[in-house]
């Protein structure tokens, strides 16, 4: 039984009893009509992200309006919590005719037919897996409400949240983390390159790029030592993927000129939406597997370190060096490959912590776009532009729901929906937080720059976001 087949016969089954047995209509203009009555109603909205943008207190809000509702997370049953159904790693062993149950299960009892019903998970975004699973389970029209923002302030945010200090969080720590993702998505970006060019022109692309790649890695290990990212003469190192120096191509060469997540290349190079998807899965969990291995590797032997000094031992450090924890087992670091830590989401266990890739938004928005074709059904709000104007933001999002902000079956006052927009959720507010150092922040912009680009033009808006 398909996805609209469960729905309909649903909603026969419950008209059926509304009207006292008999054969039930298929004139669904006639569900309105009872006002009594509630239905319960799969999700016509989905939102989606991007994590650490402000959803935690957005979602708090849209949950405050009278009407609109949420699919209720399946562990808890909570409305308005995170539901995790498309990310999950077991997703693809699931049976969709349970899978589409459960989901019938956890959503709301609406009173009309047309009312907003949320499904909420910001990692959606992220999740080259989720769009596909998306469009298959749901056999009907979505809309979906994205949240972004300055993507250097989301690292920030992001890595904070993660491992605030009693976590062992530091600058330093926070430095050599970008320093590491920075590279994996390097990596990332030269497997892309082995679907969308052929052997000689990847091998030449590499050639042409690879001094740039080493100003980059040259300028990151200068910062996490403590040095400068600066060259003689007090000039910036420069190390975006499509700034120009004496090695790399001029902007003229198709290859030189290939950006490998830029919009457009995988339907010019003939791929469908599910091959690309398939390459970028392949192509993330190559880099979350070398990840993986890191993290597990270097949190391991934190925590041996700790309890050496824990235990009252004399042992000297070298005695600890080198010795990790992997899957439960002590091994040497030497020894570490090919190994994954415990799976979370859809794809190991450092897809959701990933405090730099989430902030590529231009690769991300372009899958969903390719794939539900469609760009109207996607409200994209920036997060700042939100804060400056919460009121007028917030009465455009109840109008791309379906519903005002103020009113019937709305929030009863204007000073009401202030009260609540004037409320913070899941800041993660630490007074012991660190103040991230202007050089490092501006070599994350300089990082960032050329990626945000091309999703304002692939949006069509610009947010006041520093690029410099």
């Amino acid at each position: 039984m398909t996805n609209d087949l469960l729905f309909n016969s649903v909603l026969k089954t419950n008209l059926n009893e509304v009207e006292g047995g008999g054969e039930s209509s298929d004139d669904w203009s006639k569900v309105s009509d009872y006002k009594n009555y509630s239905l319960r109603c799969l999700p016509n909205f989905l939102f989606i992200g991007a994590s650490k943008c402000g959803t935690s207190s957005m979602r708090s809000h849209l949950v405050s309006h009278p009407g609109v509702r949420f699919v209720r997370r399946m562990q808890t049953g909570a409305e308005g919590a995170e539901v995790h159904r498309f990310d999950r790693w077991d997703f693809m062993f699931s049976n969709y005719l349970v899978e589409q149950a459960l989901e019938w299960g956890h959503a709301p009892r609406v009173h009309n037919a047309s009312d907003p019903v949320i499904h909420y998970t910001p990692h959606y975004l992220f999740d080259p897996a989720v769009p596909m699973r998306v469009k298959s389970f749901y056999h009907y029209s979505l809309k979906f409400l994205v949240m972004v923002r300055n993507p250097t302030t989301r690292a920030v945010s992001s890595y904070w949240f993660k491992r605030p200090n009693e976590k062992g969080g530091s600058v330093r720590d926070f430095q050599r983390s970008v320093a590491s993702e920075i590279l994996l998505r390097r990596r990332y970006e030269r497997c892309l390159a082995t679907f969308l060019l052929n052997d000689d022109e990847r091998l030449e692309w590499i050639g042409k790029n690879k001094h740039q790649w080493g100003i980059e890695k040259q300028a990151w290990s200068n910062m996490v030592a403590g040095g400068s990212n600066m060259v003689a003469g007090g000039k910036p190192l420069p190390f975006d993927s499509t700034s120009q120096d004496v090695d790399s191509p001029s902007s003229s060469s198709p290859v030189g000129g290939f950006v490998p997540w830029e919009p457009g290349h995988w339907q010019r190079k003939g791929l469908s939406v599910s091959e690309r998807i398939a390459a970028e899965k392949q192509c993330l969990f190559k880099s979350i597997k070398v990840a993986n291995i890191q993290e597990e590797a270097r949190r391991s032997k934190q925590i041996i370190e700790d309890r050496v000094v824990q235990m009252g031992k004399t042992r000297a450090k070298e005695d600890v060096e080198g010795v990790v924890q992997v899957n439960g087992k002590k091994q040497e670091l030497n020894e570490v490959d090919g190994q994954v830590g415990e799976k979370r989401g859809s794809g190991g266990g450092v897809l959701m912590v990933q405090h730099v890739a989430k902030g590529i938004y231009v690769e991300q928005i372009d899958r969903w776009f390719e794939v539900f074709e469609v760009k109207r059904k996607f409200f994209i709000l920036d997060l700042d532009s939100f804060k400056k104007d919460q009121v007028a933001t917030f009465d455009r999002i109840c109008r791309f729901l379906g519903t005002r902000s103020v009113g019937p079956r709305a929030f009863a006052t204007r000073q009401k929906l202030e009260e609540q927009l004037s409320q913070r959720y899941n800041e993660g507010a630490n007074p012991d937080i660190e103040a991230i150092p202007t050089p490092t922040l501006k070599l994350l912009n300089q990082f960032y720059k050329p990626y945000t680009q091309s999703f304002f033009e692939l949006i069509g808006q610009t947010f006041p976001w520093e690029l410099d």
